[in-house]
C-alpha cells in the first residue's frame, strides 16, 4: 500500500473535491476517487473502494464485456481484503465482494477456483459472526452450500446448509432438500415438516399464502421419509377448496418463485445425474451462471424429442413433463404470460399419462399440473386435478 508521500497530493486533492461537491458524479469518477484515497486513508476508503468496484462492474457500459467484469470484480476482491479485520463493516463487505468474484469465475467455467472463493466467503462469515460483525455464523455460507450441492456433494451441503437455519422459506428448502439428496429422509421429512409449520402458523395469523402452503404441503406429502402422507395431501385438498371457494385471504403479488422452486425439486428423480447439476431446492437464480445456462439450454433438445412422433409412449410422457418443468423455471414473467406459454405444456403432460395408463404417473402428472394451476390462480380445476391424484394414491 503506497503511503501519502508517493501519491501525487494534486490527485488526492481532486478526489476530495470531487467527492465533497454537490454535483453529479458518474460510478467511474467514485471509483477512480476511492482508488486515489484508499492508497492515503485505507482505513476510511478500501470499504468504500470495494463496493464501488462491485457496482462499477455491472454497469451498462460493460455489458457483454466480461474480462472488464471479472477484472473489476478481482479488484473489489483484493481492496476488501485489506480491510482491517476489527473494521466493522469489514465482513459484509468482504462478502458481497468475494460474491460478484465467484460469480464471474462461475460464469467463465472456472469451478474449481469458484468453490475456494465460496469457502472463504464461508469462513469470513463464520469470522465476521465471532468478531460480533455479522449475526450469523452462517452468514456468507448460501453459495457453498449450493455449488456443493451442484458437485453432488449433498451431505456437505445439507451441512453447510444447516448451519443456524433460520425460519425462512428458502433457507428450510435448501437443507431439508439437501438431506433429502444425501439419504437423509427421515432428517429431510422432519426440517421440511418445520417449514410447513412455519407456513401453516403464518396462515392462521393472516399473514401467510395459502398458495405456498399448498405447495409446501404437496411437497412434503411427496418425501419419502413423511408418516402420513394421507393427511398432508387431505390437507392440502382442503385449502384448495378454500381457495377455489374466496381465494386468498389476503392479496399477494408474485409467488411463483415458491411454486418453481418446489416443482423443479419435485422433478429431481427425472433428470440425469451430471456433474454440475442444478441445485434443487435452492431458487434458480441462485444456481452458479453456468449450471443455470446449461439447464436452460437443454430446453431445446427436450422440445425436439417431444415433437418426435416416433418416442416410445412411456419415454415421451417423461421428456413431456421434464419439459413443461423446465420451461416453468425457465420462463418467467406476468402472470398471464407464464399461464399462455405452460398451460399447453402441462396439459399435454396429462394426456399422455392418461393415455399410458400408469396411476402413479398419471396421479403425479395431476399434481404437478394441479400446482400449475393454483399458480395462475385458477384454483377450482386445482382441487378438482388434486382430487383425482389423491384417488390414485390409494
Amino acid at each position: 500500500m503506497a503511503n501519502s508521500k508517493s501519491v501525487d497530493q494534486d490527485a488526492v486533492l481532486r478526489a476530495r473535491t470531487l467527492l465533497l461537491g454537490s454535483g453529479r458524479r458518474s460510478l467511474r469518477e467514485e471509483v477512480q476517487a476511492y482508488r486515489v484515497l484508499a492508497q492515503v486513508s485505507p482505513r476510511a476508503y478500501l470499504g468504500k473502494l470495494a463496493t464501488a468496484l462491485v457496482s462499477y462492474a455491472y454497469a451498462r457500459e460493460f455489458q457483454g464485456r466480461p474480462e472488464i467484469v471479472f477484472a473489476l470484480c478481482g479488484e473489489a476482491v483484493e481492496a476488501a481484503r485489506k480491510i482491517g479485520v476489527a473494521e466493522p463493516r469489514r465482513t459484509e463487505v468482504l462478502v458481497r465482494a468475494l460474491g460478484a468474484y465467484e460469480r464471474e469465475l462461475f460464469a467463465a467455467g472456472r469451478r474449481e477456483e469458484g468453490l475456494a472463493v465460496c469457502r472463504e466467503a464461508a469462513d469470513v462469515g463464520r469470522e465476521g459472526c465471532e468478531r460480533g460483525q455479522v449475526d450469523s455464523r452462517a452468514y456468507g455460507s448460501g453459495r457453498l452450500a449450493v455449488v456443493l450441492a451442484e458437485e453432488g456433494r449433498h451431505a456437505a451441503a445439507a451441512e453447510v446448509a444447516g448451519r443456524e437455519v433460520d425460519d425462512s422459506f428458502w433457507a428450510l428448502t435448501r437443507w431439508a432438500a439437501e438431506l433429502d439428496a444425501a439419504g437423509e429422509h427421515g432428517a429431510a421429512s422432519e426440517a421440511f415438516g418445520r417449514l410447513v409449520d412455519v407456513q401453516r402458523g403464518k396462515l392462521a395469523k393472516g399473514e401467510g399464502s395459502a398458495a405456498v402452503t399448498v405447495w409446501a404441503l404437496v411437497r412434503h406429502s411427496r418425501m419419502a421419509g413423511t408418516v402420513g402422507a394421507d393427511a398432508v395431501r387431505a390437507e392440502a385438498l382442503g385449502l384448495l377448496r378454500e381457495l377455489g371457494e374466496s381465494g386468498e385471504r389476503r392479496g399477494w403479488s408474485d409467488l411463483l418463485s415458491f411454486w418453481t422452486t418446489l416443482l423443479a425439486l419435485s422433478s429431481r428423480s427425472l433428470e440425469p445425474v451430471d456433474s454440475p447439476a442444478p441445485a434443487f431446492g435452492s431458487h434458480v437464480s441462485d444456481w452458479s451462471p453456468d449450471v443455470r445456462d446449461t439447464y436452460a439450454a437443454g430446453l431445446d433438445e427436450l422440445a425436439r424429442a417431444a415433437a418426435e412422433p416416433d418416442t416410445p409412449l412411456a419415454e415421451l410422457a417423461v421428456v413431456q413433463h421434464r419439459l413443461a418443468i423446465r420451461s416453468a423455471l425457465c420462463h418467467g414473467g406476468p402472470r398471464v404470460r407464464v399461464e399462455q406459454r405452460l398451460a399447453p405444456l402441462f396439459d399435454r403432460s396429462v394426456e399422455l399419462a392418461r393415455e399410458l395408463g400408469d396411476p402413479a404417473w398419471l396421479a403425479r402428472a395431476l399434481t404437478d399440473r394441479a400446482t400449475f394451476l393454483v399458480a395462475v390462480k385458477r384454483y377450482r380445476e386445482a382441487y378438482a386435478q388434486f382430487r383425482e391424484a389423491m384417488g390414485l394414491f390409494r
